[in-house]
């Protein structure tokens, strides 16, 4: 069972809304631009507005963002 226990990492688990199968760690001390082309089909589920926060607020950190 996945845990976050760092402040760069933050643990997601499924809900119906998001459409994740298994507990997701966003390690948000790995930043990755993607093309928007590369992604062709529907999405999946959408996260959280809670679960967005958390994830902001970790690369907030990570970036050294006051």
């Amino acid at each position: 069972r996945p845990q976050a226990s760092f402040r760069n990492v933050v643990r997601v688990v499924p809900t119906q809304q998001n459409g994740l199968t298994d507990p997701t760690l966003f390690q948000c001390h790995q930043i990755r631009s993607l093309d928007k082309g590369r992604f062709t089909g529907k999405p999946v589920g959408r996260l959280a507005d809670a679960d967005v926060e958390r994830i902001e607020k970790a690369l907030t950190y990570v970036l050294g963002i006051p």
